[in-house]
């Protein structure tokens, strides 16, 4: 009886350590502890199954990595010429798309024929032009872009039709705020007082200022993209009586404007807020000088390209 028990523990003793041995088997490397490995010859042949793979994960990302920028670098190159051809078919509502194809649709936009090419397309003998936009003075190529642009503001139908009048009190004097007043002058049309503010926006500065040397004023000289005016704006405002305004403001920055009904309940007030230095947010950077205009019965912002934009002073 007692021999039949101890056979029967035994056999089930053997049993448990033939099975805990398959199970140690079917057990993945990472669920097994240090104790239940043999020796430190199989802990260190698995470790360096772990470096392996962590080899081969870097090495497959490395070439994923080196194909895809090889496919970002693919591509046809099409010769100048073509560029050529294609711009004498772009609208001029397109040519900034078609300069931001590749290098060589830009360098198209900065040549000579281009511009004068665009001008022919869009020329229009019927309408009456100023003296500076006409044919024979498209042929300079001192400041030839800014001419064809403003050229195209007379002739070209979807570019005039921007420039339709508009009610009165429609432009927002908003649009001006971070800008420089650069001058001030006013004159009687009439019995109304016209008023006019010269602005240059933060980004009007073009490489046009570099020309202040003689040798950069030659230089200049066959610059197409030459443009004195770029990112002026006029702000034009009609009032009723005249108004004495502080000559200080001239160099200063527009930093608020504000627009509300005027002193007699007619007409409208118009007030700006400049300073000396930009304002980044609502806060003010220095000593303001405000200037209340009342009453006012018009207000325009006029841009360089604009036909009613005043090149000189009146």
């Amino acid at each position: 009886m007692k021999k039949s028990m101890a056979n029967t523990d035994a056999i089930n003793i053997i049993r448990k350590s033939l099975t805990a041995e398959e199970n140690m088997g079917t057990l993945a490397w990472y669920e097994k502890d240090l104790s239940d490995y043999s020796d430190d010859e199989t802990l260190t042949i698995k470790l360096q199954e772990v470096d392996d793979n962590i080899e081969k994960v870097d090495s497959t990302k490395k070439k994923k990595r080196s194909k895809l920028v090889h496919s970002e670098s693919d591509g046809k190159i099409y010769p100048a010429d073509l560029w050529h051809l294609i711009s004498d078919y772009i609208c001029p509502e397109a040519v900034r798309n078609f300069a931001l194809l590749c290098h060589d649709s830009h360098r198209v936009t900065h040549s000579v024929c281009f511009w004068q090419r665009l001008y022919k397309r869009c020329y229009v003998s019927g309408i009456e032009l100023p003296s500076r936009l006409q044919p024979q003075c498209i042929r300079r190529v001192h400041g030839l872009r800014s001419l064809v642009i403003s050229a195209l503001y007379h002739v070209y139908p979807p570019f005039s039709t921007r420039l339709q009048s508009r009610t009165p009190m429609q432009a927002d004097p908003d649009q001006l705020l971070g800008a420089r007043c650069l001058l001030i002058w006013y004159a009687k049309v009439k019995d109304l007082w016209h008023f006019y503010f010269k602005f240059r926006l933060p980004r009007g500065r073009r490489c046009w200022l570099r020309s202040q040397s003689a040798e950069m004023d030659l230089l200049a000289a066959d610059d197409v993209f030459y443009n004195p005016e770029d990112g002026c704006c006029i702000l034009q405002v009609v009032l009723q009586h005249f108004v004495s305004l502080p000559s200080c403001v001239m160099g200063q920055v527009l930093v608020q404007s504000s627009v509300s009904v005027g002193h007699a309940m007619r007409y409208h007030k118009l007030r700006l807020l400049f300073s000396t230095e930009r304002v980044h947010g609502k806060g003010l950077l220095g000593n303001g000088t405000s200037i209340c205009l009342d009453p006012v019965l018009n207000v325009l912002v006029t841009h360089w390209w604009s036909p009613k934009y005043p090149l000189h002073k009146p």
